[in-house]
Parts: C-alpha cells; sequence; structure tokens
C-alpha cells in the first residue's frame, strides 16, 4: 500500500497513462512501419501494432501516387534502404502512417484499462490486508491477476465496436466527421452484435496477456522494493513482463490477426456478411497444417514491438504517477 499509485487522484493516473500511450505510439510506430515495409511487401493489406493496438493499413493503388506506390513495389532488403525509400516517397509522416486514426481510439482504451486495473488493485489490496491480518493469507500475488483481466476485457469490449469505424478511416482515408456516419452504416449493414465480430480471439489474447503481464510485473516490484522507485527498473521489468506475456500468448495473437486481415478485407470490399471461423478450429488448422512452428509464427516479430512498447508504457506511467505524487507532497 505504499505504492504512490494510491496516493493521487484519478485524474493524475489518466494523465500518466494518457503520457505513456502518446510517448509509446510516438516512438514505437516508426520502428513498425520500417519492419512491416520491410516484410510485407506486395499485399494490399497488412497489420502492423505501434505499440497501443493493431493498425490496418490499405495500399490502393488507384488513390497513391506512382511515388508512394514505390514503397510498396521495390524489393527492400535492409533497414537503412527502407528508411530511405519512406523517407523519399512519402516523408517524414510516413514513418507515422495512421497514427491519428490509432491515437483516436487508442488513448480513451488505453486510459480505461490502467484506470480501471489501478483502482480495482487498490480496492483488492485493502480486501485482501483484512484476510491477512485475520487468516494469515497473503494475496498480493492474486490481486494483479484479478485485477488486470476484468479491465482488459472491460477495454477490449469497449474498443471492438470501433475497429471496423478505424479500419474504413484507415482505408479510405476518411475525415473524423464521417465517424458517425460510417458506424451507422455498420449497424444498419451488419446489425448492432456486428460491432463486437471479431472480439473473442481479441480477448482470448489480450485478458491473458494482461493478466501474465500485470501479474509478472508486480511480482518482480515486490521482490525489488528498494529499486521500484526508478525509472530504469520501471522500464527492465516492464520489458520482461512483457516478452514472458508475448511469448505465452503468441497462438492466440496469430489467430486475432488473421481475423483482422479477414474483417479488413471484407471492409474494403464492401462485403456485407462476415463470416469467420472459431478459435479453435483456425488454432486446429494451423497445427495440423505447420505444427508448433505455425502456432508460434511470427514469435520473434511480435516479440521486436512489444517488449519495448510495454517497457515504454509502464516506466512513463510508473514516472507520472510518482511525479504526480510528490507534485502533491510539495503543494500540501
Amino acid at each position: 500500500m505504499n505504492d504512490p499509485t494510491f496516493k493521487i487522484g484519478p485524474l493524475y493516473q489518466i494523465i500518466s497513462a494518457f503520457t505513456g500511450a502518446v510517448v509509446t505510439a510516438v516512438i514505437i510506430t516508426p520502428m513498425d512501419v520500417i519492419k512491416t515495409r520491410m516484410q510485407m511487401q506486395h499485399r494490399k493489406c497488412y497489420i502492423y501494432c505501434n505499440g497501443l493496438m493493431d493498425h490496418f493499413y490499405v495500399v490502393q493503388k488507384s488513390k497513391t501516387s506512382k511515388k508512394k506506390e514505390s514503397t510498396m513495389s521495390v524489393n527492400l532488403k535492409g533497414i537503412t534502404e527502407t528508411f530511405l525509400n519512406i523517407r523519399k516517397a512519402e516523408g517524414v509522416k510516413g514513418f507515422w502512417s495512421g497514427l491519428g486514426p490509432t491515437l483516436l481510439l487508442a488513448l480513451p482504451t488505453t486510459i480505461v484499462y490502467f484506470l480501471t486495473y489501478e483502482e480495482l488493485k487498490k480496492e483488492l489490496l485493502k480486501l485482501t490486508h483484512h484476510i491477512h491480518d485475520r487468516y494469515m493469507i497473503d494475496g498480493s500475488f492474486f490481486v494483479p491477476l484479478a485485477s488486470s483481466m476484468p479491465a482488459r476485457f472491460l477495454a477490449a469490449t469497449a474498443s471492438t465496436p470501433f475497429e471496423m469505424v478505424r479500419i474504413k478511416m484507415q482505408s479510405e482515408q476518411m475525415s473524423y466527421r464521417q465517424l458517425g456516419e460510417t458506424l451507422k452504416e455498420i449497424i444498419d449493414t451488419r446489425g448492432i452484435v456486428g460491432l463486437w465480430h471479431g472480439l473473442p480471439p481479441l480477448i482470448m489474447r489480450d485478458v491473458p496477456f494482461s493478466a501474465i503481464y500485470w501479474t509478472t510485473y508486480e511480482t518482480i516490484k515486490s521482490q525489488f522494493p528498494e529499486y521500484r522507485s526508478k525509472f530504469l527498473f520501471s522500464f527492465i521489468s516492464g520489458g520482461i513482463s512483457g516478452m514472458l506475456a508475448a511469448t505465452l500468448t503468441t497462438p492466440f495473437d496469430v489467430v486475432t490477426t488473421h481475423v483482422q486481415l479477414e474483417i479488413g478485407e471484407k471492409v474494403v470490399q464492401k462485403e456485407k456478411t462476415i463470416e469467420s471461423l472459431s478459435i479453435a478450429r483456425r488454432l486446429s488448422e494451423l497445427y495440423r497444417n505447420r505444427g508448433m512452428r505455425g502456432i508460434f509464427s511470427g514469435l520473434s516479430i511480435r516479440l521486436y514491438k512489444v517488449v519495448p512498447a510495454c517497457a515504454i508504457m509502464i516506466s512513463v506511467f510508473e514516472c507520472g504517477n510518482r511525479y504526480f505524487y510528490n507534485y502533491d507532497r510539495r503543494k500540501n
């Protein structure tokens, strides 16, 4: 209960989460844009992640200039060559492709996620403190586990209805004013339930990831209380926790990526019905066709983006909380 997070108000936690999300996205997006351009050339649709959420990108030859098209049509063999091609064809803003609409929808989700987690953790720690005093049972290990799962479930459920809106924004270069019209169009063509298409695999990936990540992170913090106020300690602990969580949940990440590409291509082609295989059937087919390598395909790529994103997000968030805690102490 000595954590500074417990001694600052929700507004300060929101500011810390907001700052962490922006910093993470700004730093990670160029890294993943370069990586994705190298690995996913000659495709019309692909997914990359800027540390906050998966980003759907569409290459539309009819709406792009020849110069911009060249970044997706040439064979890029190295990081330097890819960097120079993007810089020449699209300018500096090409490295932050899609950052605007992604932040628009990811920031509220990130804030809800972190705020819900911290508030649940605070209440559960109070409860387990009384249980420990009475029954000598230490529930500190289960607190982050029990807090992180509903927090992630709530954030994912709240954000999923806007997934197809975000895809249409990114594929058709829509303005923010057209958001309402697009949402209405999706409801008219697919019904209200259609807004949550793709939620099951997202839940299967994100909820276990959140549980593993926070449980590992909080356990590391509890083992080294003298270091947990250090920025570098939060950075390293966040990276380690993210690496473990990403590795264990990769099979569901593979399924989620397939579903997102499926949804994206259907939306781009303006198809009204979106049929999808079950999670179990997708995993079964992956295993039958490619074995465990298929189930864990893309693990190194996922670690490449998840580990630094987790490290940056949690260290900035913790640093912000400590700053506001010290600010309140000086003020009072």
